[in-house]
């Protein structure tokens, strides 16, 4: 697989609300644990 393939698959799963993070984004919560 290229990286291309591979970013859009890691792009994909982490834009998906997750009932675990109360139905919001890995990637919306992602940047607010790199700010603290």
């Amino acid at each position: 697989h290229s990286a291309e393939d591979l970013d859009w698959v890691a792009q994909e799963l982490n834009d998906r609300p997750r009932k675990r993070l109360a139905f919001k984004k890995p990637n919306e919560l992602i940047g607010d644990l790199l700010l603290q």
